[in-house]
């Protein structure tokens, strides 16, 4: 008689709500946070065959969400292990995120963990526009000054190469990439609301990524409520 435990398949429950079936609970707390906060979604609105000029190597993706106020697709994963640090996407899966940037010139999330404040976190993809290469240049400008103002600051920025960038502040709470010659940026963002019009954003040690007008930092946090409401829905099983 084996002593070996018995291989088990383990799969995300189908979840159906607001007239939409998720391929899991997560997606659909996450919708529920989305409606919560009046914020418009469509799940997995169109699917692309991702591939290079030139190249026999078709990479097909189909985000989980398109949100038109914020001009950003949304891929939904849970957190693994014990904390988001251990959470970070794979290689394969960036680069489909990164394809459909560029592709799209749109900015596409990667939405880790649980519905809540402190469990979750934004890794963005954005299309490096002249504006936002403006924007880049100016903040390795500032980060470089500061370090040769004061030896000690452990701020890190540097030339990974010609064409690509990378800073991360003194805290590690955060990064920005930036690949010049791909003509991408990735950095970490959070839902925030904007203090004056109380419109729903994305904000992140880079700035604001939602198209905006307002001051940057006129930002109030997300109400608890929000959260709550979204963790404690209870769905129907899709079947």
């Amino acid at each position: 008689m084996s002593l070996l435990p018995a291989m088990l398949t383990i799969q995300a429950i189908k979840t159906r709500y607001n007239g939409y079936k998720f391929l899991s609970r997560l997606e659909a707390h996450w919708a529920v946070f989305f409606d919560t906060l009046g914020i418009k979604y469509h799940p997995e609105l169109e699917g692309y065959a991702l591939k290079y000029t030139g190249s026999q190597n078709v990479v097909c993706y189909l985000p989980d969400f398109w949100i038109p106020e914020m001009q950003s697709y949304f891929e939904i994963k849970p957190a693994l292990g014990n904390s988001l640090n251990e959470s970070m996407p794979t290689p394969q899966e960036c680069e489909k995120v990164i394809r459909l940037c560029i592709g799209t010139q749109k900015s596409v999330c990667i939405l880790v963990g649980d519905v809540w404040p402190g469990a979750y976190r934004i890794i963005e993809y954005s299309p490096l526009s002249p504006e936002k290469i403006k924007r880049l240049m100016e903040t390795i400008n500032w980060v470089d000054s500061i370090k040769k103002k004061d030896s000690n600051n452990y701020a890190f920025g540097q030339w990974l190469t010609p064409n690509r960038y990378f800073y991360m502040p003194d805290d590690g709470s955060s990064f920005m990439y930036a690949d010049f010659n791909r003509g991408f940026e990735c950095s970490l963002a959070w839902f925030f609301i904007c203090g004056i019009c109380k419109k729903v954003l994305m904000y992140g040690n880079n700035g604001l990524y939602a198209i905006h007008e307002h001051d940057s930092t006129r930002i109030d946090y997300i109400p608890i409520s929000a959260y709550e409401t979204a963790r404690s829905y209870r769905f129907e099983r899709w079947r």
